[in-house]
């Protein structure tokens, strides 16, 4: 009710004290002078009336200005809270732009001759055709200017972001209640959250709290690092928030370090004997190239597994410098590469024999421990997924909620699950076939395929004849005592014992080691501590990317102070108020709503009965000339008489 001169419908009826279509009837029998304005909308055919005060009973002319005293007053003292200065340009834009507007407006509208309708659709149609990326109508000319004298020039603006951004109705206090019980990794909804707080803001004489929508919204100012550490854990915080250390593919050459990884495809196969399983790849990459080296596709990967693996791929490809792998078991074995980060027991004064890799000249690195993002096979792992464990019917996904429907359905068909030779082979072709040639744009690849990539940094390549590969890649076992059978290798939980005449006469008592074949245990070689070769026994029963440990710990050392920074997060809450157990706090409230429970009382009790009636029992009959009851204790106390 910005103008006087000019009311609404609605304002019209509530003056009068009438209903809106009572106003209207009037104004169709002409009983109240009306303007009909087009608003250019669908509704009401496209028509909004505005009555003039004037045409009003003398009552509801009174009404009229004493309401709109009342607004000029309020209008004002809006008008203070929110003063020019306080906008930004952006929005003082805006505000210079609806003034001009309605100032021109005010002026055109003034002109004799022509309804104030009329000359507001010619007003508008003049400022559409100045200002085109800025078209008006006359309803909107009419809500601004009636908010703007209203609300002051907060209403120009858009109020969502404005100049109250970042003003919170929500006390500090209860904010910091509120976090604590957000901030866990049972991950609590918003919603509950606000339960709780309610009740602990109840029971410490809080104020009624703002709604929840006004909680949600303040969630979103909480830091990203925060609600990664305490909703969803360390790991995902060190995934995701903490800094890493970029690794440079430029100064290396192919071959220079190999990095290698497990993988567990999502796809059923079959086995022989028609039962299935998910196999799993053991998988050898160049860094530099991004090329596969070697693979091998198992039911269960291990250690054998492993070194077989990296036999083939130095077979094809030469020996690396360098071998990267994570903390798993099959990695790990002390006789093939050493323990790496796992800790093992100090046996001072006994003799280790050479491992694998150290016979081959490799050195081996260790990822830490849960850093899946330190090895680029596991982001190759992830293109092995999308390209080629989808082409399988029997594809199951990675969790249940990826699972196709139709799985079930195809496994009752053995015909539909591949097998196990025809997948390896598959997944072979693809490997060396598909992923070896695909475009790559990571660091050092420039859109080139790994193939072209590996060609042309290979430099060096470290060979060996297969006759000293197959030594050097023997597996070594720990020191053993010669006894009366030879020498004893337990693999897999079996004992497999190694006998040769001189081993026995000369050696018994002592300690060797041996080294084994794992896909050939009719022989083992043995050795004395000293790593010389002494004889043959055969089985009884024959059958840059590597950065500076300076540069790592820098890494490290700035992840630590982040991960410090975001801690004290959640250690200051609790040091300003600590939050009580939500679940004391849900429980105290429903035993004092209990208490306060009062059982209700009818005012009417009606009985309601079954409807039968006692039936009397017959008396005994007695005897003829029979004058006296039957006693029955008496009848039993002569029986026990009796039987004595």
């Amino acid at each position: 009710m910005g103008e006087l001169q000019l009311l609404t419908v609605k304002e019209t009826a509530r003056l009068m004290g009438i209903s809106e279509r009572a106003v209207q009837k009037q104004i169709s029998s002409n009983k109240l002078k009306a303007n009909a304005v087009k608003t250019g909308t669908r509704g009401r055919g496209g028509i909004e009336y505005q009555i003039p005060v004037s045409s009003l009973p003398i009552q509801a002319q009174k009404k009229a200005v004493k309401l709109f005293k009342e607004v000029v007053e309020n209008s004002t003292d809006q008008k203070a809270q929110a003063p020019l200065e306080v906008f930004s340009d952006q929005e003082r834009e805006q505000i210079g732009y609806w003034r001009k507007c309605f100032d021109q407006w005010q002026a055109f509208r003034s002109q004799p001759g022509m309804t104030k309708a009329e000359l507001d659709e010619m007003f508008c149609e003049n400022w559409n055709l100045a200002h085109p990326e800025n078209q008006v109508t006359a309803k909107t000319l009419h809500r601004k200017y009636k908010s703007w004298m209203e609300q002051g020039d907060a209403a120009l603006v858009d109020r969502r972001g404005g100049w109250n951004r970042g003003e919170s109705t929500i006390p500090e206090v209860v904010w910091s209640i509120f976090q604590q019980y957000y901030l866990d990794e049972n991950r609590p909804s918003a919603q509950a959250c606000y339960r709780w707080v309610s009740i602990w803001a109840k029971e410490n004489n809080f104020g009624p709290l703002p709604s929840c929508k006004a909680f949600e919204r303040r969630i979103t100012t909480i830091p990203y690092a925060v609600i990664r550490m305490y909703r969803y854990g360390e790991k995902d915080f060190d995934d995701k928030v903490a800094p890493f250390a970029r690794r440079s593919y430029q100064g290396l050459a192919s071959n220079d370090i190999w990095v290698a990884d497990n993988h567990k495809f999502d796809v059923v196969v079959r086995r022989p004997d028609g039962s299935t399983y998910r196999p799993q790849v053991t998988m050898y990459t160049d860094v530099r190239s991004r090329k596969t080296m070697s693979i091998v596709v198992s039911e269960n990967p291990n250690s054998d597994t492993n070194l077989l693996a990296i036999r083939k791929g130095i077979l094809k490809y030469g020996i690396p410098k360098v071998v990267y792998t994570d903390n798993g078991m099959d990695f790990l074995a002390s006789d093939i590469g050493g323990r790496g980060r796992r800790k093992t027991k100090k046996n001072d004064g006994e003799h280790k024999p050479p491992a694998v890799f150290e016979r081959l000249g490799i050195r081996m690195m260790n990822a830490k421990v849960k850093n899946a993002k330190a090895k680029l096979v596991e982001r190759t792992f992830r293109e092995v997924k999308e390209n080629f464990s989808k082409l399988f019917l029997t594809y199951q996904g990675g969790h249940v909620k990826e699972r196709p429907e139709r799985l079930l359905k195809i496994l009752k068909d053995p015909n539909n699950i591949v097998t196990e030779e025809e997948f390896a082979e598959a997944f072979e072709t693809f490997a060396f076939g598909w992923l070896d040639h695909q475009p790559h744009y990571g660091d050092g690849m420039n859109g080139k395929t790994p193939h072209q990539v590996y060609a042309e940094q290979l430099i060096e390549k470290r060979t060996a004849l297969p006759e000293d590969l197959d030594l050097m890649l023997m597996r070594s076992s720990k020191p053993v005592t010669v006894g009366r059978n030879g020498v004893r290798l337990t693999l897999y939980g079996y004992g497999l014992d190694f006998y040769d005449t001189e081993l026995v006469a000369q050696y018994r008592g002592k300690k060797v080691y041996v080294r084994f074949d794992p896909a050939n245990l009719g022989e083992v070689r043995v050795y004395d501590l000293e790593d010389r070769f002494l004889m043959t026994a055969t089985h009884k029963k024959a059958l840059e990317y590597g950065a500076s440990k300076e540069d790592i710990k820098n890494v490290a050392s700035e992840s630590k102070k982040i991960k410090k920074r975001v801690k004290a997060y959640k250690e200051a809450l609790v040091a300003e108020i600590y939050a009580p157990d939500p679940m004391d706090l849900v429980m105290g409230q429903a035993r004092k709503n209990l208490e306060e429970a009062t059982e209700a009382e009818a005012k009417v009790l009606s009985p309601v009965r079954s409807g039968e009636r006692k039936v009397e029992a017959a008396p005994l009959k007695k005897a003829v000339g029979q004058t006296n009851n039957i006693n029955l204790s008496r009848m039993i106390s002569a029986a026990q008489k009796t039987k004595k």
